[in-house]
């Protein structure tokens, strides 16, 4: 199922897989600003080229698919998402420490802006909740 679902839309799109370590190697050499910005630029490109090929359009719930994709096969954070008292969140975890954090704040929020919804994200050391 990996190849159908996501690899073969990496091969479209020239997207490599690198291992967990080497990204936060990375992440951790960068500056804060070069991480924020490299978040937005990625989160407002490569999502957007993905789920139009693989859903046909753009919007929240193509988002939130493209998300729980992501934490299923590209290993870069594990999904999670539930509705207590009626409000939907998603929570992705990571072992990238704050860095990732803010590299994945940065690219949801540009992701979801794209489909046309503002969201509201919290960051931790190790994850970030979206509410939706």
């Amino acid at each position: 199922m990996t190849y159908a679902d996501y690899d073969r839309f990496l091969q479209k799109f020239h997207m490599i897989k690198i291992s967990g370590p080497t990204f936060k190697r990375i992440l951790n050499a960068a500056t804060k600003e070069a991480i924020v910005e490299a978040g937005k630029n990625a989160g407002a490109s490569v999502p957007q080229s993905f789920i139009l090929a693989k859903m046909g359009e753009i919007d929240a719930t193509s988002a939130v698919e493209y998300l729980r994709l992501m934490g299923a096969y590209a290993n870069l954070f594990d999904y999670s998402q539930v509705a207590p008292t009626g409000r939907n969140s998603i929570t992705l975890t990571h072992d990238l420490g704050l860095n990732g954090s803010l590299f994945l704040t940065s690219y949801v929020e540009s992701l979801f802006k794209s489909a046309g919804k503002i969201v509201k994200i919290s960051q931790y050391e190790n994850g970030i909740t979206v509410e939706l």
